[in-house]
C-alpha cells in the first residue's frame, strides 16, 4: 500500500481516526491506572540416577559418567517440565494454572529452573511446588509404563521449597501502549477495507455506465 492511497483512506475516514484517537488515549490511561505488579518465584529440581526412559541415554559412549549422562538429559527434561502433559497433570491438583510456567537447566549441571510469574506473589508459590511434584509423578509413570527397571530410572528430586517471591518491574507502560494502539489498527483495518469497497463499487458503476453508452451507439 503506497503512502498516496494511505493519506487517502485517512482524509476519506478522519472521522473515524479521531473517535478512535479518542478511544485509544481513554484506554490507555485506564490500563496503566490498573495494577499490574508482577512477582517471581524459582524452585530447583535436580535429575537423579541414569535412565533409559524420557530422553534416551543409552546410545552415549560407556565412558560417560552417570552424571554427565543427566547433565546431557537435562534440557530434555526442562522441556518436558512445560509441557502440555505436566501442566495437565498439575491442574488436577491445585486447579486452573493463572501464571507463567517456564524452565531452564543450570549450563554444565543436571539441575532445572523453574520459575513461575503471576501477580499473586502467594499463589505463584503453590503453583511452583504443584508443578514441580506433578513433574516427578509424570516422569515416575512414564517410566513405569515403559518398563523400565527400576535401578535405570531417573529420579525428579525437588530440593528444597520455592524462593521466596521477588517483585517484577512494573509492566504498566507496555500495557498502556498495547491499549493505546489498539484502536487505531482496529479503525485503520476497518477504513481500508470500507475504501476497497468504495472504489470496487465506483469500478462497477463506470462499467455500467460504459455499458449502457456502448448500447445506445449501436441503436
Amino acid at each position: 500500500m503506497d503512502l498516496v492511497k494511505i493519506w487517502r483512506i485517512l482524509w476519506r475516514f478522519k472521522w473515524l481516526f479521531v473517535v478512535a484517537l479518542i478511544a485509544s488515549i481513554f484506554l490507555a490511561y485506564w490500563g496503566y491506572q490498573q495494577p499490574k505488579i508482577f512477582y517471581e518465584t524459582r524452585l530447583n529440581l535436580a535429575l537423579e540416577d541414569p535412565s533409559f526412559g524420557i530422553g534416551r541415554a543409552g546410545n552415549l559412549p560407556s565412558s560417560v559418567s552417570n552424571y554427565e549422562r543427566l547433565v546431557s538429559l537435562a534440557p530434555t527434561y526442562a522441556f518436558l517440565l512445560t509441557s502440555d502433559g505436566v501442566i495437565k497433570k498439575a491442574e488436577e491438583n491445585i486447579g486452573f494454572l493463572d501464571s507463567q510456567v517456564s524452565a531452564e537447566p543450570v549450563q554444565n549441571t543436571a539441575i532445572i529452573i523453574l520459575r513461575v510469574e503471576g501477580n499473586d506473589p502467594v499463589r505463584i508459590r503453590e503453583v511452583a511446588t504443584g508443578v514441580a511434584r506433578a513433574f516427578s509423578e509424570y516422569v515416575k509413570e512414564k517410566q513405569e509404563e515403559k518398563n523400565i527397571p527400576p535401578n535405570d530410572r531417573i529420579i525428579i528430586s525437588i530440593l528444597g521449597s520455592p524462593s521466596p517471591s521477588i517483585q517484577l518491574q512494573s509492566r504498566k507502560m507496555e500495557i498502556a501502549f498495547l491499549f493505546f494502539l489498539a484502536p487505531l489498527i482496529f479503525s485503520f483495518l476497518l477504513a481500508a477495507g470500507l475504501e476497497n469497497i468504495i472504489q470496487h463499487k465506483g469500478k462497477m458503476k463506470v462499467l455500467t455506465e460504459r455499458e449502457v453508452k456502448n448500447a445506445v451507439d449501436k441503436l
